[in-house]
């Protein structure tokens, strides 16, 4: 550790206690985030759109793919029915899958954690076992 004018630089305990002692108004950053609702999701949205693993397989994938993942966008998940908010891959790109529009269908991103590159069957087979 390295010291600047006799005080720690760099300390990681430092700055948890920091933060400790800073004050936190959690009424204030609940009306903030109520008021500019609308503008926080729509930033949500757009980083998404860029940062999201799949976005960048729609974007060097066929026109086709990029039409389809716009069309499916905000169907029910395909393997439980919650509202799908990703784009899953059926067939996984690391285990030869392709950025085509017939591979891609909704997703919810509980489902889309759990199933990972699984394949289809092993993905539904491991629900079942896990659900009895």
């Amino acid at each position: 550790m390295r010291y600047v004018k006799g005080k720690p630089k760099g300390c990681k305990a430092c700055h948890r206690e920091k933060q400790r002692t800073r004050p936190c108004d959690a009424e204030q950053k609940r009306a903030y985030a109520q008021s500019h609702r609308d503008e926080i999701n729509t930033r949500r949205r757009a980083w998404r759109a860029v940062n999201r693993p799949d976005a960048v397989e729609f974007i060097n994938g066929d026109d086709l793919a990029v039409e389809y993942a716009r069309i499916i966008d905000g169907d029910p998940c395909v393997y439980c029915g919650r509202p799908g908010i990703e784009k899953d891959h059926i067939i996984a790109v690391a285990s030869g899958g392709t950025g085509e529009w017939i591979n891609l269908a909704p997703i919810c991103r509980r489902c889309n954690a759990s199933k990972q590159d699984r394949d289809v069957l092993r993905f539904m087979l491991r629900r079942l076992v896990l659900a009895a």
